[in-house]
Protein backbone atom coordinates (compact mmCIF):
# COMPACT_ATOMS: atom_id res chain seq x y z
CA UNK A 1 0.00 0.00 0.00
CA UNK A 2 1.27 3.44 -0.92
CA UNK A 3 -0.02 6.87 0.10
CA UNK A 4 0.20 9.50 -2.64
CA UNK A 5 -1.19 13.01 -1.99
CA UNK A 6 -3.54 11.68 0.72
CA UNK A 7 -4.86 8.96 -1.62
CA UNK A 8 -4.22 5.34 -0.66
CA UNK A 9 -3.15 3.25 -3.62
CA UNK A 10 -3.73 -0.48 -3.20
CA UNK A 11 -2.55 -2.83 -5.90
CA UNK A 12 -4.63 -5.95 -6.31
CA UNK A 13 -4.31 -8.64 -8.95
CA UNK A 14 -7.32 -9.27 -11.19
CA UNK A 15 -9.63 -11.92 -9.76
CA UNK A 16 -11.42 -13.66 -12.65
CA UNK A 17 -14.01 -15.33 -10.42
CA UNK A 18 -14.91 -12.01 -8.79
CA UNK A 19 -15.09 -10.42 -12.24
CA UNK A 20 -17.55 -13.08 -13.43
CA UNK A 21 -19.63 -12.66 -10.29
CA UNK A 22 -19.84 -8.88 -10.63
CA UNK A 23 -20.65 -9.21 -14.33
CA UNK A 24 -23.55 -11.55 -13.46
CA UNK A 25 -24.88 -9.03 -10.94
CA UNK A 26 -24.71 -6.27 -13.56
CA UNK A 27 -26.56 -8.51 -16.05
CA UNK A 28 -29.23 -9.20 -13.43
CA UNK A 29 -29.93 -5.47 -13.18
CA UNK A 30 -31.58 -5.70 -16.64
CA UNK A 31 -34.23 -8.18 -15.41
CA UNK A 32 -37.79 -7.23 -14.50
CA UNK A 33 -38.16 -5.70 -11.04
CA UNK A 34 -40.24 -8.60 -9.66
CA UNK A 35 -37.65 -11.15 -10.86
CA UNK A 36 -34.77 -9.27 -9.26
CA UNK A 37 -36.65 -8.85 -5.99
CA UNK A 38 -37.31 -12.61 -5.84
CA UNK A 39 -33.78 -13.31 -7.16
CA UNK A 40 -35.18 -15.38 -10.02
CA UNK A 41 -33.38 -13.70 -12.96
CA UNK A 42 -32.13 -16.76 -14.78
CA UNK A 43 -28.54 -17.94 -15.03
CA UNK A 44 -27.00 -15.12 -12.97
CA UNK A 45 -29.31 -15.73 -10.06
CA UNK A 46 -28.90 -19.51 -10.28
CA UNK A 47 -25.10 -19.27 -10.44
CA UNK A 48 -24.90 -16.83 -7.50
CA UNK A 49 -27.97 -17.72 -5.39
CA UNK A 50 -27.01 -16.27 -2.01
CA UNK A 51 -28.47 -12.77 -2.47
CA UNK A 52 -30.84 -11.51 0.23
CA UNK A 53 -32.60 -8.27 1.17
CA UNK A 54 -32.86 -7.13 -2.45
CA UNK A 55 -34.34 -3.70 -3.16
CA UNK A 56 -34.93 -2.51 -6.72
CA UNK A 57 -35.03 1.17 -7.63
CA UNK A 58 -36.72 2.02 -10.93
CA UNK A 59 -37.69 5.53 -11.99
CA UNK A 60 -40.37 4.70 -14.51
CA UNK A 61 -40.76 3.45 -18.05
CA UNK A 62 -39.85 6.75 -19.73
CA UNK A 63 -36.52 7.21 -17.95
CA UNK A 64 -35.81 3.46 -17.95
CA UNK A 65 -33.21 3.65 -15.18
CA UNK A 66 -32.97 0.73 -12.80
CA UNK A 67 -30.63 -0.56 -10.13
CA UNK A 68 -30.69 -2.93 -7.21
CA UNK A 69 -29.06 -3.20 -3.83
CA UNK A 70 -28.74 -6.49 -2.02
CA UNK A 71 -26.72 -8.41 0.53
CA UNK A 72 -24.62 -11.26 -0.87
CA UNK A 73 -24.08 -13.66 2.02
CA UNK A 74 -21.32 -15.75 0.41
CA UNK A 75 -18.89 -12.85 0.49
CA UNK A 76 -20.49 -10.77 3.26
CA UNK A 77 -20.91 -7.95 0.72
CA UNK A 78 -23.44 -5.29 -0.12
CA UNK A 79 -23.94 -5.30 -3.89
CA UNK A 80 -25.11 -2.27 -5.86
CA UNK A 81 -25.70 -2.88 -9.57
CA UNK A 82 -27.43 -0.80 -12.22
CA UNK A 83 -28.24 -1.33 -15.83
CA UNK A 84 -26.50 0.79 -18.39
CA UNK A 85 -27.55 2.73 -21.42
CA UNK A 86 -29.91 0.73 -23.64
CA UNK A 87 -32.31 3.15 -25.35
CA UNK A 88 -31.89 6.20 -27.57
CA UNK A 89 -33.42 8.29 -24.80
CA UNK A 90 -30.76 6.96 -22.39
CA UNK A 91 -28.02 7.90 -24.86
CA UNK A 92 -29.40 11.42 -25.18
CA UNK A 93 -29.53 11.75 -21.39
CA UNK A 94 -25.92 10.53 -21.19
CA UNK A 95 -24.86 13.49 -23.34
CA UNK A 96 -26.83 15.96 -21.21
CA UNK A 97 -24.18 16.97 -18.71
CA UNK A 98 -22.37 20.05 -17.54
CA UNK A 99 -19.39 20.11 -15.27
CA UNK A 100 -19.82 21.76 -11.89
CA UNK A 101 -17.27 22.66 -9.24
CA UNK A 102 -16.62 19.92 -6.70
CA UNK A 103 -16.52 21.61 -3.27
CA UNK A 104 -14.17 19.09 -1.63
CA UNK A 105 -11.28 19.47 -4.07
CA UNK A 106 -9.67 22.73 -5.15
CA UNK A 107 -9.94 23.19 -8.92
CA UNK A 108 -11.91 19.97 -9.44
CA UNK A 109 -15.09 19.58 -11.49
CA UNK A 110 -17.56 16.72 -11.78
CA UNK A 111 -20.55 15.85 -13.95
Amino acid sequence: MEIVDNIIKVEMPFDEDLGRQLCAFAMNSYCAKRKITKWKCGKGCKTYPHMTDVTVVHNGILKNNQMFVGYYTSTNSIIIAWKGTITIRNWLEDFDFFKVKYPYCEGCEVH
